[in-house]
């Protein structure tokens, strides 16, 4: 339980990873109601009022419940601004209570930059590691019309987008593997800055092709990584799915 004697009062809740929220409901203790209040989520690092007790549904009155229907976009965290409480009958100072939260929704998992310091060959022999090391300000040279990068993201990962940051032109044509144990997911060939991949993989092959060289300052593949402990979760929530 939780109780306030401020005549207004706030609540913050870290969800840890963004969510989108199906529901949310207010558990109040006696009396001790907030009868005007607005709930503000963070989206993208900045907090939006997205409900208020307007878009409530009421269930009872003494240890009653509010509850809200819940929103789309990614949530990290909740803030609720509680006004004009309800002084409580026993002990005469309490404007607000709360018994408990309940946020129903689904977690989404959190993007990163995955090629970040991660192990890297080329067809230079140890030379490629300015291309994952997150300084635009180094570059990578090949002067190899068949040239080959590979990157070890240390596990399996879920791909969003790889992003080429070329020196100057795009130079050549760009031939970009997603592998799993040894099994190519996906491939896809063109002239790339960016590319969006969904896909898994736990290593990424560039095979650089048509240009007499190649001058790249990084190479940065945004997506998810799991670890062995979220994968046997995975199993094991599949194993006893109906």
């Amino acid at each position: 339980e939780w109780v306030s004697t401020a005549e207004a009062a706030w609540v913050e809740i870290n969800l840890g990873t963004p969510c989108s929220i199906k529901e949310l409901k207010i558990h109040w203790w006696g009396h001790s109601r907030s009868k005007d209040y607005d709930i503000s989520a963070e989206i993208d690092g900045k907090f939006l009022k997205v409900r208020s007790e307007n878009d409530e549904r009421k269930e009872g009155w003494f240890n009653g419940w509010s509850i809200i229907q819940g929103w789309d976009m990614k949530t990290t965290k909740i803030l609720l601004d509680l006004r004009e409480g309800q002084l409580d009958p026993w002990y005469r100072k309490y404007h607000f209570g709360i018994r408990q939260i309940i946020i129903l929704g689904v977690e989404h998992a959190r993007e990163e930059t995955v090629s970040l310091n991660k192990p890297i060959e080329t067809n230079i022999q140890n030379n490629g590691a300015q291309l994952v090391d997150g300084d635009k300000q180094t570059l990578w040279i090949s002067k190899v019309s068949s040239s080959w990068i590979r990157i070890d993201l240390n596990g399996i990962c879920t791909i969003g987008n790889i992003t080429l940051d070329w020196n100057k032109n795009i130079d050549g044509k760009q031939n970009i593997e997603t592998i799993v144990g040894g099994s190519t997911t996906s491939a896809v060939t063109g002239h790339f800055r960016q590319v969006m991949i969904s896909n898994s993989a736990s290593w990424l092959n560039f095979n650089l092709t048509s240009s007499p060289s190649y001058s790249l300052r990084e190479i940065e593949v945004v997506g998810t990584c799991y670890t062995a402990v979220d994968i046997l979760k995975m199993k094991i929530s599949m194993a006893f799915s109906t």
